[in-house]
């Protein structure tokens, strides 16, 4: 996780959210624990819209952020999910 200038995020601005989004994401967010903003390698946000829309209007200058990593990539075995199965059918 790191903090990053709020100003240099970016979001897809055909993502709708309503006033009505923004003042209940508010009163639910928790100040003291904010759970960071997901953003990919360009710093456009995939996860959090409303919680930076939402600090945004606070005045906050720099949000929590991780970085989506694609390169990641998780694998899952066919044949341990088939083995889990045959063994809960037993």
């Amino acid at each position: 996780m790191e903090w990053r200038d709020i100003n240099t995020l970016t979001f897809n601005e055909n993502i709708t959210r309503t006033l009505n989004d923004i003042h209940k994401k508010e009163s639910e967010l928790d100040l003291n624990n904010i759970p960071p903003i997901i953003i990919d390698m360009n710093g456009k946000i995939v996860d959090g819209v409303k919680r930076y829309l939402v600090l945004m209007k606070l005045g906050s200058k720099q949000v929590p952020v991780i970085k989506e990593d694609k390169s990641k990539k998780v694998f899952v075995s066919l044949n341990a999910n088939l083995k889990i199965r045959h063994m809960l059918a037993a």
